[in-house]
């Protein structure tokens, strides 16, 4: 099983005990403070701690190599980021890699994937928790392309949100990244 399929059927497993958890804790909640709730819920909720712990111990192989720079490791961690399934858990190491890989050489493919993994994930209508990480990561690795590319999704007409998602990234980028403003095609910009 390659990688990403892997990745996949672990935070599909997260997710379905976590769908399973949630069901027994509204069964189980009425009448019952939190704690006799989690002991009537326990089965649900150690099948949950079981996902989690799964895909947590496979993401923890990587990290000497991952923290080291080598590129295997790097691309191992960049399937998992590229997995867009919102898995209870996953936002917060989805936040933790982005940290860290603006402190890691990368190569240009590994550059280039970050770029696309941004751009999809501007482009989605629906929230993650680690937007704010990997907007701070794709500011150090921008170009005149990519805020070109960020500057057509702020006019997007996918969702409500893509245009507020992307004009907000895309300021943030641009206020750490001044050089790059040219190649935002005249979009304004709130004042320095």
């Amino acid at each position: 099983m390659d990688r990403k399929a892997e990745y996949t059927k672990k935070l599909l497993q997260i997710v379905a005990a976590h769908e399973a958890f949630q069901v027994d804790w509204e069964k189980y909640r009425p009448g019952h403070n939190a704690a006799d709730t989690y002991r009537l819920a326990n089965d649900s909720y150690l099948a949950r701690e079981k996902a989690v712990s799964d895909l947590f111990q496979t993401l923890l192989a990587l990290h000497g190599g991952f923290l080291g720079g080598d590129a295997d490791a790097v691309d191992a961690v960049l399937d998992f980021l590229e997995i867009d399934i919102p898995a209870f858990r996953a936002g917060y190491a989805k936040e933790w890699y982005y940290r860290k890989l603006k402190r890691i050489p990368l190569t240009e493919h590994q550059k280039q994937r970050i770029k696309n993994l941004g751009l999809a994930l501007l482009a989605q209508p629906e929230y993650r928790r680690e937007w704010a990480d990997l907007v701070r990561l794709l500011a150090k690795l921008a170009d005149g392309d990519l805020v070109k590319q960020i500057a057509e999704l702020t006019t997007s007409d996918k969702s409500a949100y893509v245009p507020g998602r992307a004009s907000s990234a895309l300021d943030r980028i641009l206020n750490v990244r001044p050089e790059l403003r040219p190649y935002s095609e005249g979009r304004s910009l709130p004042p320095r």
